[in-house]
């Protein structure tokens, strides 16, 4: 497999995880890694199959192993902020979604990710500021909607967090 064929395998194996037929991307994903064992992208395509299979640990693993071949990827960070998240290591959650804003600061699933997890932690004011950063980068971010609606609802800002509801219809 030369470099143009791996091309078109990630963006077959793009194709097939946006249309949740990871079976089918899983079997392109370890012919490619056969030949590519240390492509970051291939592995964190796996990675991210795993984390949307509820196994985070496993998710975890392979974006770090990713992040040593793509130190500079902001998708890989906000993906192993995610791992974090879901292994309630929020902190370190943190740590990742932050890594990924400052890679690029308009970058807005950082925000979005970190929003979420400052929600879960209770953290209204700056799970707001995080979610408002969000939206003023991509307005239409149902997960930054919600996550705001959350919390104004969470402060008692019941107008606020109503209309942020009827916004997202939901």
């Amino acid at each position: 497999m030369n470099k143009e064929e791996l091309k078109e395998c990630q963006i077959a194996i793009h194709q097939l995880i946006e249309a949740d037929d990871y079976e089918q991307a899983l079997v392109l994903i370890y012919a490619v890694l056969e030949e590519y064992p240390d492509d970051a992208a291939t592995l964190h395509f796996l990675g991210y199959i795993w984390l949307m299979s509820d196994k985070p640990a496993f998710a975890y693993q392979l974006f770090r192993r990713a992040l040593q071949e793509n130190p500079c990827n902001k998708a890989l960070w906000t993906s192993l902020g995610r791992a974090c998240h879901e292994l309630a290591r929020y902190e370190d959650a943190m740590k990742f979604f932050m890594k990924s804003a400052e890679l690029d600061p308009d970058y807005a699933l950082a925000y979005s990710n970190m929003s979420a997890t400052l929600v879960q932690l209770s953290e209204w004011d700056d799970a707001e500021k995080a979610a408002t950063t969000a939206l003023e980068i991509a307005p239409t971010d149902l997960n930054s909607q919600l996550n705001l609606a959350h919390c104004y609802l969470a402060k008692g800002e019941w107008d606020n967090g109503c209309r942020a509801c009827i916004v997202t219809g939901k």
